[in-house]
């Protein structure tokens, strides 16, 4: 997913030298031009990944999952093959090797203070909640990636909704933050295109 060439980007910032980056998905063209129109300054970071990517030599195997992982000599012989089974392996040797399942929404606690769980279209747990965080809890406000995996713009845009929603919920007063909605409604349709874009089938039972 993005996030791994994101952390490519900063490994070669430290001076690591990247072999390359294996992504399940393809990267789908027509949900990333919606994501970019949702905010074209996120895509266009996205881009600025590929760029220094590109230019440092590192390979981007798309369509592509590790079989297996071999210790040889000092160092790691990474076997990759094609997400759709069959085809030809690849075989790769690394120091270090760093893989990544995806992310969980952290609802322990929400969980534990009563408020409903339910599943995404992805199949991924969240709080039931309201824009502004309001759980079914009385006194419960919920935002950012404690209730649902959303990221930085969807947390920020949650956690002023949420906070405005307790003032009023104290008797404070606090308007109503239409800027924020806005947000809010943009990310969210940032999210959903971006990861339609890097999605992959289930991976296969080993």
């Amino acid at each position: 997913g993005p996030l791994g060439l994101q952390l490519a980007v900063e490994l070669l910032a430290l001076g690591a030298r990247v072999v390359g980056v294996a992504d399940r998905s393809q990267m789908s063209r027509g949900p990333l031009m919606r994501a970019a129109a949702a905010d074209p300054a996120l895509i266009a970071q996205g881009a600025g990944y590929l760029f220094r990517l590109a230019r440092a030599g590192v390979a981007i195997w798309r369509g592509a999952e590790v079989r297996s992982v071999t210790e040889r000599d000092g160092y790691l012989s990474v076997a990759l093959g094609p997400v759709a089974g069959g085809g030809r392996m690849r075989h790769v040797e690394a120091d270090v090797l760093c893989l990544s399942e995806g992310f969980v929404p952290q609802l322990e606690l929400a969980r534990l203070l009563g408020a409903p769980v339910d599943t995404d279209a992805r199949g991924i747990a969240r709080v039931q909640r309201g824009t502004d965080g309001a759980t079914e809890v009385a006194g419960l406000w919920v935002a950012g990636d404690g209730g649902g995996r959303g990221g930085a713009q969807i947390a920020a845009a949650q956690g002023r909704l949420a906070g405005l929603a307790v003032l009023r919920h104290m008797g404070r007063p606090a308007s109503v933050d239409l800027a924020a909605q806005r947000r809010l409604v943009r990310a969210e349709r940032f999210q959903l295109a971006l990861w339609t874009a890097f999605d992959a089938p289930p991976r296969r039972p080993a």
